[in-house]
């Protein structure tokens, strides 16, 4: 027995440094010895193992007593085990001296007693928590126990705690009193019982996600796997050192042994008050230091918090109406910061740690620690050496690594130390990795009961909080996309959204280049839900036969653009697991063939027999069959028995049937079952032209160890790249295969490609083998598999192949496979889109639907090439009141950040050859998906891999009358002149991009034609074996796009966020609102409305004349005018505001009202450009205006009407909306809409929502020689019809002197009378259009003194009123 005593003073660093100095070994020298002279302790030099079975951590304080019966009981459980007993002693008594003397009775070569004594003072800082820290630091065996030494904690099982721990491989054993079988009868009290169960339960409460399936969390007595504590800070305060290691540790398995706490027999407890107080000090530092710990409590504050801010938000207008949606944004921008900061910082951290592939690896080769852990050299024993106290050592005299501690003097100096020597040693690459990662892991365990000893164990699970968590953060994300949406449209939409993406992508230890794609990513979703989400207000409804499949295209395009940002995401690569060897499995070839011809399947499978030989080689015990499926002669080819002859003479199996049906599945299922390829076998499917490189199996073959590998896919290369063809449709495959399929594979939805495959033959057994009733068997067969299997791509380059000899083949070959594809959709569409119990997961679902609906891009491309010629030669657009700005802002950023997206992931993947052969495939899509919708039967046709002398050219036909009709389409355009310019502008330029697509397209086709031509002459009539070098596309980032850029550029943008909602470099600041409610008025305003020729020097005589100052003063404008800000201006200084009265267009000839004035114009946004300008010169000008449009539109007179010139009742509603609708876009709110119709008291099939009406006009135009109506009577009835509307009242007359004095007197009294009534306007100059001076001399006021009095007194009357009030 060896007894190392050693004392020290407390260095901060010992507990700040990470705990991995428990598996700290010398790195190249030998621990210098220190030799004290005057304080030497003598023991016998026994010799010490190498290595541990088990380290005993005991904390004492005063605990002479309970020293030898302790030391006994432990002796005497643990026996025969290697033990080392570490006491981290702070004793104020004898108990080191009973120590040392007990341990010198007890001398035994497998019993290991190690003494700290830590010195009064700050050595012995934080308790009996850091002394276990401190104790675990030294110890060196595989598994550490703790226990008290009160004998509280029965030493006995802790004998017991190894041996389950080892048998059930977990992480921790923990002792509980509160499982059955254990007691707490040892606690002092009721008192002590009720703070030890309240502090259990705070403790469970607080950190449900890692305690609430623990029973005794607090407890200090247990034992836990050394590897555990590698990278982990312990910080621990007071008694609850578990506690601690609970939350910071990443455990994985724990077992709960129930015992009964007893009580204690010598000495005093040192449990108190202030002990109390510590753990709850202690679970406050845990929960603001360790993420996950209290992550629910976390999010749940964070939620409230956001949405106090938003309730407060909303009363920001109230009290800020001017500045209230500028402040908006600026709490905004300042939560979305503050939601990032917390959210990144102490909820969801990231750490700097491993690579995913490292971590992988750790995790499949998950194993004992001891197994982890190279034992110590047994030539180099511990030996037990004192050290001399005030002996300083320079920290230079060992070194310290990464991954290796050395232990130094350093960390004791000026005490007397007793130090080992530790020998040198390596630790492992999977326990170094592993110790990067830190914190507890983020699942939660669940209970599962045992029979033995009633023990509970806890095995990590995704259970409740795990998917509350995953619920909250997707409500969280929808709503801060809504939010975000609703707030900041447009450009902004996306800066914000780039400035959040950074933030959190900063926070990341993420590669740069995924940095990017992931920023790129963010943008692109966003963008799309921006773009689409504006597309859907501005669809122009009307013309639903024009818009609606144009939405279609879009909306798929949209859906398909951030579907590929979802599939291209640097998802973790997936986790294979552990099975059985599936070398021993035996393999079956299969090389299905029809009609393709000795030339070319020879060399496949002479591919094949290298890939098996060199597989064999290294797996000699494995067994490896080559089969040819020939389905020659059921399909009557020619020359069908030579390939039964190559089969022969290449030593291979050959299965030719003699019943056809099912095509290439029905050819391989036929052969499987003959050669009872089932149960355990792989099935290995290569096309006919597929040839495999040597090591296919080598590489396909290991991942089935995964005991639910259900196939492993691999790329389909085409290496007869000096065919134009085949090198134009490899572009397109590279996407697919390098890009794609291994973001499927990320997320578990890499489907059967039909060709360079390996199937698990016990898989297709449960689905009754490969479908045989679509032509791409393939892909059916995935969808059933993936709800109980996974799959596996590998981006190696292990088989290339022949491409499409020509276009003609290449379109065959999209339309089998867009057939085929859009044929499962039909009959799958509930395995996809419905949720099942035990169907597909919801990315599956959506890689899935992804992949189905990607051969509708032949109609969506269609509807592109379509839809600019229909509104150009129809004149019915597709979108209405927008403008090109408006359109610019939305499309801009969804368009060019797509592309750029599409382009930075794909550079030296894909080009735009890929693209446009995929354009090219339009009407072979469109045959296919009409095929589908009228369940035609077509059979498989296989890709052909000969040349024939003779070659159609029909099928060009059609993208030459689509490219003729083009050039039509932008002839008709420079002549059109009635058409919304915006409309026009953008069509134009989306006619000349399909122009350039189709000529594209074509030059491809003249560079095949000249190809084909070139090969015949030759004499060559088979393609080049696909034996040729593939130049190899796989996606390599060395390094991304250096994000200091982006991140700067990030900063730069968020500027405008920060202090405006708009971009008033553009559009300018949006205007205050005027809003009619809000404003105090005791009387009616006083106006006039005056015609263009009296506008300017008339209102300042008749001011005159009545003795008052106008408040409003009314014009009539055209909509091709501009607003007057000048006459606007000189109105404001003398305290007027304009009322304007917009007409869209004026009469010509015999009085017609022009086509472009009448209300669907208007609506489908013929004039948007138009009143987008005005909307801006209104906002511009910032004072209140009142505008009326579409006056009289109740009556056929009218130039928009809602009876005549080709308007109907409805269509006066939605044109007022369309107008008000570009005014708020624009930002002017500084407008009071005025509703006129002719009969306001019968408008209802006319009149617009009440919400957006600010005000009623009532006008009375009295003629000569007709009845006048009662005002009092219209009023009364006005105010029922809109009882909360501002009525404002309009007059003129003109007839006899006496009547019309006595009518205005009548007026006035009826305005008294009513206090709805909002202002009153006379109307100089008569309703005529081109009035002359006599006549509108008629209509004046100032035709009779007799009207100039009357009305001189009604303004005396109002005057008085609102001075009286």
């Amino acid at each position: 027995m060896t007894i190392e005593r050693s004392s020290y003073e407390f260095i901060e660093t010992d507990l700040l440094e990470p705990t991995e100095k428990i598996v700290a070994v010398s790195q190249g020298k030998k621990t210098q010895k220190w030799i004290s002279n005057d304080r030497q302790t003598s023991a016998p030099r026994i010799d010490v193992p190498s290595t541990y079975d088990l380290s005993v951590v005991i904390p004492t304080r005063n605990e002479q007593e309970n020293i030898r019966p302790l030391l006994a009981a432990l002796q005497h459980a643990l026996d025969p085990l290697c033990v080392e007993i570490i006491f981290v002693d702070d004793s104020d008594d004898d108990t080191p001296e009973i120590i040392v003397d007990v341990a010198e009775a007890m001398s035994s070569s497998r019993f290991h007693i190690h003494l700290e004594h830590r010195l009064t003072g700050a050595a012995r800082s934080g308790g009996l928590a850091t002394a276990v820290v401190w104790g675990m630091n030294k110890a060196q065996a595989h598994y550490v126990g703790v226990i008290d030494a009160d004998l509280q904690h029965p030493p006995e099982q802790l004998r017991m705690f190894y041996e389950q721990a080892n048998a059930h491989d977990v992480d921790l054993a923990l002792a509980s009193r509160y499982i059955p079988g254990g007691s707490y009868q040892g606690l002092d009290g009721i008192g002590r019982r009720f703070i030890s169960i309240g502090m259990k339960w705070t403790a469970r409460l607080l950190f449900p996600e890692q305690l609430w399936s623990i029973s005794d969390p607090l407890g200090g007595f247990f034992l836990l796997r050394r590897s555990l504590l590698t990278g982990v800070s312990l910080r621990p305060i007071g008694y609850k050192i578990l506690l601690e290691i609970l939350l910071r540790c990443q455990w994985r398995e724990v077992l709960e042994i129930p015992y009964h706490f007893r009580a204690r027999v010598h000495g005093q407890s040192k449990a108190n008050m202030k002990q109390g107080l510590l753990a709850l000090q202690h679970m406050v530092r845990l929960l603001v230091e360790v993420p996950s710990a209290g992550r629910i409590w976390k999010i749940s504050l964070l939620i409230l918090l956001n949405i106090v801010v938003t309730f407060m938000s909303f009363l920001l207008p109230t009290f800020f109406p001017a500045s209230g949606s500028n402040l908006l944004i600026i709490i905004f921008a300042l939560m979305a910061g503050l939601d990032f900061f917390l959210f990144n910082r102490f909820i969801f951290p990231s750490f700097i740690g491993p690579s995913a592939f490292i971590v992988q690896q750790i995790e499949d080769a998950h194993a004992p620690a001891k197994d982890l852990i190279q034992p110590v050299d047994a030539e180099a024993p511990t030996q037990a050496i004192e050290v001399a106290e005030n002996t300083d050592v320079s920290p230079s005299s060992s070194k310290t690594s990464e991954n290796i501690y050395t232990s130094t003097a350093t960390e004791e100096r000026d005490n007397l130390v007793q130090v080992a020597e530790i020998p040198e040693t390596e630790v492992p690459l999977a326990q170094t990795e592993q110790s990067a990662v830190s914190g507890p892991k983020e699942h939660v365990s669940v209970l599962r009961k045992k029979s033995f000893f009633g023990m509970i164990r806890l095995k990590p699970r995704k259970q409740f909080f795990k998917k509350l968590e995953a619920i909250v953060a997707l409500l969280a994300m929808l709503l801060a996309v809504a939010w975000i949406s609703y707030t900041i449209p447009g450009v902004l939409l996306v800066l914000a959204v780039l400035c959040i993406g950074a933030a959190i992508i900063f926070t990341k230890d993420v590669q740069r280049d995924h940095m990017v794609v992931m920023l790129l990513a963010i943008a692109v979703g966003v963008t799309s839900v921006d773009y689409l989400s504006w597309r859907f207000v501005v669809t122009n409804w009307p013309g639903w036969w024009i818009s609606v499949p144009l939405l279609f295209a879009e909306t798929l395009g949209a859906i398909h653009a951030f579907g590929f940002q979802i599939t291209i995401w640097p998802w973790s690569p997936p986790k294979i697991e552990r099975g059985d060897d599936p070398t021993r499995h035996p393999i079956f070839i299969f090389i299905p063939t029809v009609n393709e011809g000795v030339s070319i399947l020879r060399p496949t499978l002479e591919g094949a027999i290298a890939a098996r030989d060199k597989y064999l080689t290294q797996y000699p015990h494995s067994k490896v069959t080559i089969v040819v499926c020939n389905d020659g002669r059921v399909a009557h080819a020619e020359h069908w028995e030579e390939i039964d002859m190559l089969a022969k003479g290449l030593g291979v199996c050959c299965v030719t049937r003699t019943v056809g049906g099912g095509a290439k599945a029905g050819n391989i299922e036929n052969a499987r079952q003959e050669l009872q390829a089932t149960n355990d076998a792989f099935l290995v499917i290569f096309d006919a032209d597929q040839i495999a490189r040597p090591d296919f199996l080598l590489k396909t073959i290991p991942p089935f160890r995964d005991p639910r590998m259900g196939w492993v896919q691999t790329g389909q290369y085409y290496a007869n790249l000096d065919n134009p063809a085949s090198r134009w449709a490899d572009d397109q495959q590279s996407l697919f295969y390098n890009l794609l399929c291994p973001g499927k594979a990320a997320l578990n939805s890499a489907f059967i490609c039909g060709t360079n495959v390996v199937i698990r033959a016990a898989a297709l057994d449960e689905i009754g083998g490969l479908p045989q009733d679509s032509v791409t068997e393939d892909f059916a067969a995935s969808i059933a598999l993936h709800p109980t299997w996974r799959s596996l791509y590998l981006t190696d380059i292990l088989a290339t192949g022949l491409g499409p000899l020509d276009v003609p083949s290449y379109l065959k070959q999209q339309s089998r496979w867009a057939l085929g594809t859009l044929s499962v959709f039909r009959s799958h569409w509930r395995d996809i889109l419905l949720p099942q119990k035990h169907g597909l997961k919801t990315a599956q679902r959506f890689q899935y639907f992804l992949a189905c609906t990607h051969y509708l891009c032949g109609l969506r491309d269609l509807i592109y090439l379509i839809s600019p010629i229909l509104f150009i030669f129809t004149g019915i657009p597709a979108v209405r009141g927008s403008t090109l700005i408006e359109f610019l802002l939305h499309f801009i950023p969804y368009c060019v950040l797509s592309f750029t997206a599409l382009w930075y992931s794909s550079r030296g993947i894909t080009g735009l050859r890929g693209i446009i052969i995929g354009f090219g495939s339009f009407p072979v899509l469109i045959g296919s998906l009409v095929s589908v919708i009228l369940k035609r039967k077509i059979g498989f046709a296989v890709t052909a891999k000969r040349r024939d002398g003779k070659r159609s050219l029909n099928y060009l036909l059609v993208y030459c009358c689509l490219f003729l009709l083009c050039i039509v389409c932008l002839f008709w355009a420079t002549q059109v002149k009635s058409h919304e310019q915006t409309s026009l502008f953008i069509s134009v330029l989306w006619v000349i991009y399909s122009m350039l697509m189709l000529a594209s397209f074509l030059w491809l086709n003249y560079l095949d034609i000249r190809f084909h031509a070139a090969t015949l002459r030759s004499g060559t009539t088979s393609e080049t074996v696909a034996n040729q070098q593939y130049p190899t596309k796989l996606l390599h980032r060395p390094r991304g796009l250096t994000p200091v850029w982006n991140l700067g550029l990030a900063a730069l943008v968020a500027y405008p966020i920060l202090i405006s909602s708009s971009l008033p470099m553009f559009t300018g600041e949006a205007s205050s609102p005027f809003v009619l409610a809000q404003e105090k008025r005791a009387a009616p305003y006083i106006g006039v409305s005056l015609p263009v020729q009296l506008l300017k020097g008339w209102s300042p005589i008749l001011e005159r004349d009545l003795g008052t100052q106008f408040a409003i003063v009314g014009r009539t404008q055209d909509i091709h005018d501009q607003f007057d800000t000048a006459w606007a201006n000189e109105l404001a200084t003398q305290h007027a505001r304009p009322w304007i009265t917009l007409q869209f267009g004026v009469f010509g000839p015999k009085q017609k009202p022009p086509l472009d004035a009448n209300l669907p114009a208007v609506i489908n946004g013929l004039h948007d450009q138009r009143i987008r300008a005005w909307a801006d010169a209104i906002r511009d000008y910032g004072k209140p205006v009142y505008i009326t449009i579409f006056l009289h539109a109740d009556r056929n007179w009218s130039l928009s009407s809602g009876v005549a010139n080709g308007g109907i009742p409805q269509d006066v509603s939605a044109a007022w909306l369309h107008v008000q609708s570009v005014f708020r876009q624009a930002g002017a709110h500084n407008v009071a809409w005025v509703w006129a119709p002719a009969d306001p008291l019968h408008d209802q099939v006319y009149a617009p929502p009440v919400a957006a009406i600010d005000a009623v006009l009532q006008s009375f135009i009295n003629y000569p020689g007709t009845k006048w109506g009662e005002p009092a009577t219209v009023l009364r009835n006005l105010t029922l019809r809109y009882p909360k509307k501002a009525i404002i009242v309009e007059a003129s007359a003109s007839g006899p002197a006496s009547q019309k004095a006595a009518w205005l007197t009548g007026l006035g009294q009826a305005i008294n009378e009513f206090p709805q009534v909002y202002a009153l306007l006379y109307h100089e100059g008569g309703p005529e259009l081109n009035a002359s001076k006599t006549q509108m001399k008629r209509w004046s006021l100032t035709s009779d003194s007799a009207s100039l009095a009357a009305m001189q007194k009604i303004v005396l009357d109002l005057r008085r009123k609102n001075t009286s009030s």
